[in-house]
């Protein structure tokens, strides 16, 4: 496996991805429904404003997985994360390639990047299935609240670096 910047996708890569995101992720909201089109895509990995790193893992020239780590400010709703923060989002693994240690490939990978970015502390979201997998990845959980668009959230988990 070898991990990518998602930048280095072309069209059809980025198209593939957006729409395998969008099939198994029904019930995103509408923003962020109409955030993961391809000039959406291209508009934030462009924008200057926001440290944003995004990540694909391929194998074979097959696109497998992706994740983004990306500075985030959630004081607006209440999180008020440490300085030299970073947030692991939108890890996603294409449906059939799952249960083969993608994931925590990624996970892995995620943290790795983080370290070497100089980043302190990683935060992610994740909903309550997915609690004990992030713990087992060395993840606390901080905060839970509840539903979000429908679904069950366990609303932050962290690790120090």
């Amino acid at each position: 496996m070898e991990l990518v910047d998602l930048k280095e996708l072309n069209d059809d890569e980025l198209n593939y991805l957006s729409q395998a995101m969008e099939y198994d992720w029904p019930k995103l909201s509408p923003i962020e429904k109409r955030n993961s089109d391809i000039s959406s895509i291209k508009f934030a990995l462009c924008n200057s404003y926001s440290i944003y790193y995004p990540f694909v893992v391929k194998h074979d020239d097959k696109i497998l997985g992706t994740f983004t780590l990306k500075e985030r400010n959630m004081s607006n709703l209440g999180i008020n994360t440490p300085d030299n923060t970073i947030w692991l989002i939108d890890l996603f693994v294409i449906p059939h390639y799952r249960y083969n240690g993608i994931g925590s490939y990624m996970v892995d990978k995620s943290i790795f990047e983080a370290k070497m970015k100089g980043y302190k502390n990683i935060y992610l979201q994740c909903n309550s299935k997915l609690e004990s997998y992030f713990i087992e990845h060395g993840f606390k959980t901080e905060y839970k609240t509840g539903s979000t668009y429908g679904i069950e959230m366990t609303f932050t988990m962290f690790q120090t670096l």
